[in-house]
């Protein structure tokens, strides 16, 4: 008898699991629904850049591309811009300013510090929906580009030349 219940309960705590991720799942797309969205593309202010443009040691985050018809744009948010506050909280990487904006409810103001041609510029915006069928690109990780950029090597393709296919 006591094995016969100890042998179900593994299966009771997989089936318990399984309906918690379904309703995770379920609710997913829902919470995405309602988070902030302004319609920009980002990059890392790296130190070379930050020279260039005689930012010190100020921290930022570059703006690559700025969707059409996005709150960004209707902001008057422009490509090469660098954000260096989102609602008086510094921007200090693409991920940290993009969970910012996701924090933001739709309608919510993001009021933006901006360093456009060597001046500080203040845009306001105001966050909008992401269309439900929107894609998502999410950057490479970090590992993920560093065995891109050695497979980019020749040395890191030399280990290929020696390899025999399976008979």
């Amino acid at each position: 008898m006591f094995a016969f219940t100890a042998a179900r309960r593994p299966l009771g705590v997989a089936a318990s699991l399984f309906s918690l991720l379904l309703v995770v799942a379920a609710a997913a797309p829902a919470a995405a629904a309602e988070q902030g969205y302004l319609g920009i593309m980002l990059q890392d202010l790296t130190p070379s850049i930050g020279k260039a443009l005689q930012m010190g040691d100020r921290s930022g985050v570059i703006v690559n591309d700025v969707v059409d018809g996005s709150p960004a744009e209707q902001a008057g948010l422009q490509d090469g811009d660098v954000i260096l506050e989102l609602n008086g909280q510094a921007a200090t990487s693409p991920a940290a300013l993009t969970e910012a904006v996701r924090a933001l409810a739709p309608g919510d103001k993001a009021n933006l510090l901006v360093l456009r041609d060597g001046r500080q510029t203040k845009l306001s915006a105001v966050a909008g929906k992401r269309e439900a069928g929107a894609e998502r690109v999410a950057a490479p990780a970090a590992e993920q580009m560093k065995k891109f950029k050695k497979l980019q090597k020749p040395e890191g393709v030399g280990g290929l030349k020696n390899r025999k296919d399976p008979e």
